[in-house]
């Protein structure tokens, strides 16, 4: 698996019993010192298992934790405006009744104030008056229809008052989309027309299932038409505003999947910004996010964690303590037979806990997670011996 030159590092025991402090690695490197340049980079470091106890080197395999690239960035939940509702006074009155009020979980339908002033009267009584007139020229258009027959009405006479009827039906259609846009329904719209029974409040309902999120309305307060009375919200899906360093966003892309954990919510990305906030230089990156319990709310700060999106390339994860650097490259120390031996890597992701790399592993090795030290300094030619 890995390309081995024919010159080696070898750990040579100590003449002496290894320090027992923290002064071990510093000893051992002293012991190792041998004036080398630096040039041992794809040497395999010789070590015996014995050392290997005595300096304290621990080893993990490298397919000991799942390895799915995941980035985590900070950000703030919003609610997407296609799912916010402002319900107005539609008509000039007075208030008689409010029951809704502020965080309150409201139906779609749902009574949440009663309004009733002249203007509300008015409506009803045009709407009424309307109907009664498209039904008289509707008679009176049946009747002189009959009586042309007998040429007993001329038809420049016909016209006109098929003319009037035509603009009475727009009347009442007209009236009718008023009442409508002020509420009423279609049922008491036309109990309204066939009985002229005029209802004493105007009901305000709302028009979505979801949340109050603010209400000026109070109880025998006097609102002008279009006073704004309610805010309603219906709070899933969610969306994330995700705060991307501009480095990290070319790695991002639409669909990507996106939590907030622990299990707060889940759903992947929309759109990814074009413009760079000027004080922090991020990028918004929009998630759209499904959540259940009211687990996330509007405004709440949260850590979202993004899963990448496969490269094709296979990764593994390590410790963050089993990477070195050397000369700008990354590296692990895989153990051989004989020793370790330095491989390069690629970072993918780099976590507190978790470190995400890429490189020719075919899961079966173990690399160092801890005590790397003296092997870091043996392999960068601090000491050890060369040999054929």
């Amino acid at each position: 698996m890995f390309n081995r030159r024919s010159k080696c590092r070898t750990i040579a025991a100590p003449a002496t019993p290894w320090p027992r402090s923290g002064s071990l690695a510093a000893a051992l490197i002293a012991i190792l010192a041998g004036g080398q340049d630096g040039a041992w980079a794809a040497d395999e470091i010789k070590i015996s298992a014995q050392q290997i106890k005595t300096i304290g080197i621990e080893m993990e395999p490298i397919a000991k934790y799942a390895a799915i690239p995941k980035l985590s960035f900070p950000a703030r939940v919003v609610i997407p405006p296609n799912q916010i509702r402002m319900v107005s006074a539609p008509l000039a009155g007075r208030l008689d009744s409010v029951t809704a009020g502020n965080d309150m979980r409201v139906k779609q339908g749902q009574v949440l104030a009663q309004l009733n002033g002249p203007a509300w009267t008015r409506a009803q009584l045009e709407f009424a008056q309307a109907v009664k007139q498209e039904l008289f020229l509707r008679s009176t258009v049946d009747r002189e229809q009959s009586l042309s027959a007998d040429k007993i009405v001329s038809p420049k006479q016909l016209l006109a008052t098929k003319n009037d009827y035509a603009q009475a039906q727009a009347a009442v259609s007209e009236k009718r989309n008023t009442l409508k846009l002020s509420g009423m329904n279609d049922a008491d719209i036309d109990r309204l027309g066939a009985k002229n029974e005029l209802a004493t409040s105007l009901a305000i309902i709302a028009p979505i299932d979801g949340v109050v999120l603010e209400t000026s309305a109070v109880a025998g307060q006097a609102a002008e038409a279009m006073t704004p009375l309610f805010k309603l919200a219906a709070l899933s899906p969610l969306w994330l505003e995700i705060q991307v360093p501009v480095a990290q966003v070319s790695r991002l892309h639409e669909q990507d999947i996106v939590t907030v954990p622990p299990e707060l919510g889940i759903g992947k990305i929309i759109s990814i910004g074009n413009s760079v906030d000027a004080a922090n230089q991020t990028v918004v990156v929009r998630a759209e996010v499904s959540t259940s319990e009211r687990k996330l709310r509007p405004q709440q700060v949260v850590e979202a964690e993004v899963t990448l999106a496969p490269s094709g390339e296979k990764t593994w994860g390590v410790r963050p303590s089993s990477v070195v650097r050397h000369d700008g490259k990354s590296y692990v120390f895989v153990q051989t037979a004989a020793g370790f031996q330095p491989q390069e890597i690629a970072i993918q992701v780099e976590g507190a806990e978790l470190t995400v790399i890429s490189g020719p592993f075919d899961g079966t090795e173990n690399v160092a997670s801890k005590g790397l030290v003296p092997l870091k300094g043996a392999w960068q030619g601090l000491g050890g011996a060369e040999k054929d």
